[in-house]
């Protein structure tokens, strides 16, 4: 060491001031290499590492490159190898919202409905200014059938940004789904106002409402209908929502027409096999015959052995939802809404069309 102690660590002092804490490391690591029991180096040291541990594992995200690989691996839809690396990344920087977001994010794909609260709620308590976070709370609570903690938060994304076009749309179909007609469809035609190339918008009012052929939207349909710019799937859902306006103002040969275009899209996306339907039943019925609660009555809960339970099952839109409302609306009979527990025992398994 070519510097005197006392002026290697007021150097050290300087290097810590201007932020070159690398620099400031090193000349405590010369004093106290020479000088171990050196008060000063060591509590100059102490108060070196502090500020380390504040810098890069408090408020800072993770190196550039790091964080690029984590989101390339979501992107590629590899959420257990995103979740997991992830997880590393939040015990090295838990202040770092875009891992915890992330994180949240992956769980949310896999179905992990409460690691994925978890570590929304964790953004939340740092940012809690954030509308996206306050509408994929949202999500996950309607995913639950928790309507009231989801329409909280969704309200609570709007109170932050009035013009979260996300968390209007999903109130929107909350409504609709509780029967609040007339109030979803003002918010569906809130969403077109905000942006009138929201598709998801069109296609949730055309469920709704019934068209009499003077409505500005129609118009804005047709122009997205014959639009470049639009996905597959964007443009399967709008000829949908075209074939639905059309009928209701019985023009049955437009209708015919945009319902053809739909289907004629979504047959091409589809690649449907039917040979790929009986692997994935096939692999949900072992799920349950391997549950040895399933034949095996004394298995179960004792104050459900002598209770009676039936499925609703059927298409999207088929009034499943329904039927069960008007079931469960009788004394003797509870009903528990859509059962995620059934999806999450089969999420894993490989059933896809490939």
């Amino acid at each position: 060491m070519s510097l005197p102690v006392d002026k290697a660590l007021r150097k050290a002092q300087s290097h810590i001031k201007a932020g070159e804490l690398a620099e400031a490391e090193e000349l405590y690591k010369q004093v106290l290499s020479k000088f171990p029991k050196n008060k000063k180096a060591i509590q100059g040291y102490q108060k070196l590492k502090e500020l380390y541990y504040k810098e890069n594992f408090l408020n800072c995200d993770p190196p550039q490159k790091q964080a690029q690989e984590l989101l390339n691996l979501f992107k590629k839809g590899l959420f257990d190898e995103t979740i997991k690396e992830a997880e590393i990344l939040s015990y090295q920087f838990p202040k770092s919202t875009g891992v915890l977001n992330v994180l949240a994010a992956a769980n949310l794909a896999n179905g992990n409905l409460e690691s994925s609260l978890i570590n929304y709620q964790k953004v939340l308590k740092i940012n809690p200014k954030s509308a996206d976070v306050h509408n994929n709370i949202g999500i996950i609570y309607r995913r639950q059938n928790k309507f009231e903690c989801a329409l909280d938060h969704f309200k609570k994304s709007i109170s932050i940004d009035c013009d979260f076009i996300d968390s209007i749309y999903n109130i929107a179909r909350i409504l609709s789904e509780q029967g609040e007609v007339d109030l979803a469809i003002l918010h569906y035609q809130k969403c077109i106002r905000i942006n009138s190339n929201f598709i998801p918008a069109y296609r949730g009012l055309s469920l709704l409402k019934r068209f009499n052929g003077t409505e500005k939207e129609i118009d804005q349909m047709i122009r997205l209908f014959h639009s470049k710019n639009l996905s597959y799937y964007e443009k399967q859902q709008i000829s949908f929502s075209l074939g639905k306006v059309y009928n209701d103002i019985s023009d049955f040969k437009n209708s015919f027409y945009f319902f053809a275009q739909g289907n004629r899209i979504k047959n091409i996306n589809s690649q449907y096999k039917l040979e790929n339907d009986g692997k994935r039943f096939q692999a949900i019925k072992k799920v349950f015959q391997d549950d040895p609660r399933v034949n095996n009555i004394n298995m179960l809960d004792k104050n459900m052995r002598d209770k009676r339970i039936i499925f609703l099952v059927g298409l999207p839109r088929s009034g499943t939802s329904l039927v069960e409302q008007i079931l469960s609306s009788h004394s003797s009979v509870h009903g528990a809404g859509e059962l995620e527990l059934l999806r999450n025992s089969i999420i894993h398994l490989d059933i896809s069309n490939e």
